[in-house]
C-alpha cells in the first residue's frame, strides 16, 4: 500500500468515527428530549381536569359511556366505575396532582380517580340535590306508569314520607299508574298479627298531596302474616297508586291473599286485583306478584305488579320459577287477544341479560330498558357495581301503539344519603294511546266508494290512491329507519322482533340499519322479481324493516298458513330454531322451501300491503302471485284487524308519499274487492 493511499484509509476510518460519534450524539439528544416530554406528560393534567381542594363537591365527567374509572390505590388497576356526572366529596389529592381521592355519597370506601372532573358543585361541602327529573309526562293520550321500591316504607317513616311525595310530584311528575314494592303493614316491623297497610298507603298519599300533587287511590291484597319475606313483622308486599281523574279499576272482585286470579274470556280477570298462583312453591316466603285491570280512554290495561326473590342464598332457580309462572299468565292474555296491553313492572332482582328476564320476553313482552343506552341502564348499586333490578316489560300491541318512551329516573342511586330516599331507582314508562273509539275512526264516516265495486272499484282506487310522490329508494329507507319505524332511536324487524339501534338524526341511517349485514334491511312485501319494480319498488306501504337475514329466507316466496308439523324454521329476535316452540309460539314467524308464515300479530298488516300493491300496480304485479295466496290474505285481514298503529303509519306515509293505504282506512275494501264468499 502506498503512502497517498494509507492516508486515504487513515481519512475514511476517521471519518467513520466521526459520524459513529455523531449518531451515538443524536440518539442521546433524542432520549434526554422524548424523556423530558414523557415526564412533561405524565405529571400534566388532562384536559378535563380543574383545580379542586379536598372538601370540594364535584361533578364527576365520564369520558366514555362507561363511567368513571375508580381505583382502590394510585394504579392502573380498575375496581369499578360510576355513572357519568356522580357527585362526590374530594378526600385528598396527590402531590404530583395526577389524582384525588373521593368519597361516593353511596358508601364509606374512599375511592381513587385520575381527575376526571367536569365541574366543582360545591366549595363548602352543601348538598346540592342532583337527582334526575324525568320528562316523560302525562298527556291527554299519554299514560305514564312508574315502578317504585320504597324500601320499607310504613307509617311512621316521617322522615321519607314527605320527601317522597314531593319526588313523586316534582321528580316524577305525577304518574297515572305507580307500582310500589315494599310497603309495609300498618305498624312496620313490629312483629304484631296486622297485616292491613292502609296506614302507609294514606300516609303517602298525604305526603303527595301536600307536595300540591294530585289525588291518589291505593290497593293492594294484604298478604299472610309473615309469609311473603323481607324485614320480620313488616309484611313487604306489592301495591299500586293510581289517580282516579285518569284511570279506572276496572270492576271486579278483590281477591284474597289465598285467592288465585285466572284469565277469562275477552279477556279479562276473574278477580280485580287478583294474585298469580300464591300457592305456588316459587313464591314461598316472597312476594306474590299482584294483578290489575285498569281503563284508560277505554282501553283495557292490564298491569302485573313484581318483587322477585333477591339474589342472596342461591335464589336463581327460584326466580326463574317466578319468571315463568308471571310469564305463562302473560301468555294467557295474549292468546285471549293478541292485541291485549300488558305491562310487567317491578323489582326483578336480577339483570337485563339474565334467563329471568329473558322468560318474560319470550312470554311476548319487549323490555323498555333496550330503548335507554347501556350506560343509563341501572336502578341499583352493589358493591360498587351499577347494575339493573327494576324494569318494565309490556306486550307488542302496547309497544308499536306510537311511540312508547322509557326513563330510569336516578333519584336515588348514588345520592346523598339526606337526599336518597331509598336504595333503587325508578323506571317510568310513557305509552301513547288514543281512545279506543278514534283508534279504528277512518278519515270519513263513509265506506271509500261506496258506491262502486268490481273492476270500476278497483281502476278507480289505482288512480285516487297511486303514489303522488316518489321519494325513490335510498330516501324511503332513509325515512323508515329514522323517523316512521324509529321508536325512540330503535328500529324493529316486522317478522322476528329483531331490533337495532339507529339515531334519528343519523346522517346515514340505511347504513346504521344494516350494520354491514348483520342488522336491518328494507322487505319487499311484494317481491322485486314479481313485479315491485320502478315507482312500486321504493312504495312505502307496502316496505317493511325486516332482519337481513330474515329477509334473505323469505325470499320471493308467497305468504302461506305452513302446519306446524312441516315448519323448518322458526324466527324470533335473533334466533332461528329447528324445533316447535314450548311457548309463546304466535310471536314466531315460521319458514319452509317455498312458504313464509309472518307472526300472528302482524299477518293482517301484511295483508292490506298485498291487497293495496295489487290494486294499485295491477299492470305490472305477477297475477299468479297474488291469486295463489288470495284466500290466505284474505283471513289475516279479519283475524288481524287494523288497529292504531297500522292506521298511524299509513297516514304518515301519506304526509310523505301523497297516498294512504285505502284498505288500512277502509278495512272494509278487502271484502267488497277480494274476499267475496
Amino acid at each position: 500500500m502506498t503512502l497517498t493511499q494509507n492516508k486515504q484509509l487513515t481519512l475514511k476510518l476517521r471519518d467513520k468515527s466521526n459520524n459513529n460519534q455523531l449518531i451515538v450524539m443524536i440518539q442521546k439528544i433524542a432520549r434526554i428530549f422524548l424523556s423530558t416530554l414523557f415526564c412533561i406528560l405524565l405529571v400534566a393534567k388532562p384536559s378535563w381536569a380543574i383545580n379542586v381542594s379536598p372538601g370540594d363537591r364535584i361533578e364527576l365527567q365520564a369520558t366514555s359511556s362507561l363511567g368513571v374509572p375508580l381505583h382502590d390505590r394510585p394504579s392502573p388497576s380498575l375496581v369499578g366505575r360510576t355513572p357519568d356526572k356522580t357527585i362526590a366529596e374530594v378526600v385528598a389529592i396527590a402531590n404530583d396532582q395526577r389524582w384525588i381521592e373521593i368519597k361516593l355519597p353511596s358508601g364509606a370506601q374512599n375511592w381513587i380517580v385520575e381527575r376526571y372532573i367536569g365541574r366543582i358543585v360545591s366549595s363548602s361541602g352543601e348538598t346540592i340535590d342532583t337527582r334526575e327529573v324525568t320528562n316523560l309526562l302525562s298527556g291527554e293520550d299519554k299514560l305514564t306508569v312508574a315502578a317504585m321500591n320504597v324500601e320499607n316504607l310504613d307509617p311512621d317513616d316521617s322522615d321519607r314520607l314527605n320527601p317522597l311525595g314531593k319526588l313523586i310530584v316534582n321528580n316524577l311528575k305525577s304518574p297515572d299508574i305507580i307500582v310500589l314494592i315494599e310497603i309495609q303493614d300498618n305498624d312496620g316491623p313490629n312483629n304484631s298479627d296486622i297485616t292491613d297497610g292502609t296506614e302507609t298507603y294514606n300516609a303517602l298519599i298525604d305526603a303527595i298531596t301536600t307536595a300540591t300533587g294530585p289525588d291518589y287511590i291505593a290497593f293492594d291484597i294484604p298478604p299472610g302474616d309473615d309469609k311473603d319475606g323481607g324485614q320480620p313483622g313488616g309484611n313487604i308486599r306489592v301495591g299500586y297508586l293510581y289517580q282516579p281523574s285518569r284511570v279506572a279499576l276496572n270492576p271486579g272482585t278483590a281477591g284474597t291473599a289465598t285467592d288465585t286470579v285466572t284469565v277469562l274470556e275477552g279477556p279479562t280477570l276473574s278477580l280485580n286485583p287478583g294474585r298469580i298462583e300464591p300457592d305456588n312453591g316459587a313464591f314461598q316466603n316472597s312476594r306474590k306478584p299482584i294483578v290489575a285491570e285498569f281503563q284508560f280512554k277505554q282501553n283495557p290495561i292490564f298491569i302485573i305488579g313484581n318483587h322477585f326473590v333477591s339474589q342472596r342464598g342461591g335464589n336463581d332457580d327460584k326466580r326463574r320459577k317466578q319468571a315463568t309462572v308471571v310469564g305463562n299468565f302473560v301468555k294467557a292474555l295474549l292468546s285471549e287477544d293478541s292485541k291485549a296491553n300488558v305491562i310487567v313492572a317491578g323489582d326483578l332482582n336480577d339483570v337485563i341479560d339474565s334467563e329471568p328476564i329473558t322468560i318474560l320476553e319470550r312470554s311476548g313482552l319487549t323490555n323498555l330498558s333496550k330503548l335507554l343506552p347501556p350506560s343509563d341502564r341501572y336502578t341499583y348499586e352493589f358493591n360498587n357495581n351499577l347494575q339493573q333490578l327494576d324494569y318494565i316489560l309490556v306486550s307488542d300491541n302496547l309497544f308499536t301503539t306510537g311511540k312508547s318512551q322509557f326513563d330510569i329516573v336516578h333519584v336515588n342511586v348514588n345520592q346523598p344519603s339526606n337526599l336518597a330516599l331509598s336504595d333503587h331507582d325508578v323506571v317510568l314508562g310513557q305509552f301513547p294511546l288514543p281512545e279506543m273509539a278514534e283508534m279504528l275512526e277512518t278519515p270519513s264516516s263513509e265506506s271509500i266508494f261506496p258506491d262502486l265495486s268490481g273492476e270500476a272499484l278497483r281502476s278507480r282506487l289505482a288512480t285516487e290512491y297511486r303514489v303522488k310522490t316518489s321519494l325513490g329508494y335510498d330516501n324511503a329507507r332513509d325515512f323508515m329507519y329514522s323517523e316512521l319505524d324509529n321508536e325512540n332511536g330503535m328500529v324493529r324487524g316486522i317478522y322476528s322482533d329483531f331490533t337495532v339501534e339507529v339515531n334519528p338524526n343519523s346522517s346515514r341511517p340505511r347504513s346504521d340499519a344494516y350494520q354491514k349485514g348483520k342488522g336491518i334491511n328494507a322487505e319487499h312485501s311484494w317481491p322485486q322479481s314479481k313485479g315491485a319494480t320502478g315507482v312500486a319498488k321504493s312504495d312505502i306501504h307496502h316496505l317493511f324493516p325486516t332482519q337481513v337475514r330474515v329477509n334473505s329466507l323469505r325470499g320471493s316466496f308467497p305468504f302461506a298458513e305452513i302446519e306446524d308439523s312441516r315448519t323448518e324454521r322458526w324466527l324470533i329476535d335473533n334466533r332461528e330454531e329447528n324445533t316447535i316452540p314450548s311457548s309463546n309460539i304466535d310471536a314466531y314467524s315460521e319458514w319452509i322451501n317455498g312458504g313464509f308464515e309472518p307472526k300472528e300479530s302482524v299477518k293482517g298488516n301484511i295483508a292490506r300491503a298485498l291487497f293495496y300493491f295489487y290494486t294499485i300496480y295491477r299492470d305490472q304485479a305477477e297475477e299468479g302471485f297474488f291469486e295463489g295466496q288470495q284466500d290466505t290474505l284474505c283471513d289475516w285481514n279479519v283475524n288481524d284487524p287494523v288497529d292504531a298503529a297500522e292506521l298511524k303509519r299509513t297516514h304518515e306515509i301519506a304526509l310523505k308519499q301523497g297516498n294512504d293505504n285505502p284498505f288500512v282506512v277502509d278495512p272494509t275494501l278487502a271484502k267488497r274487492l277480494y274476499c267475496n264468499p
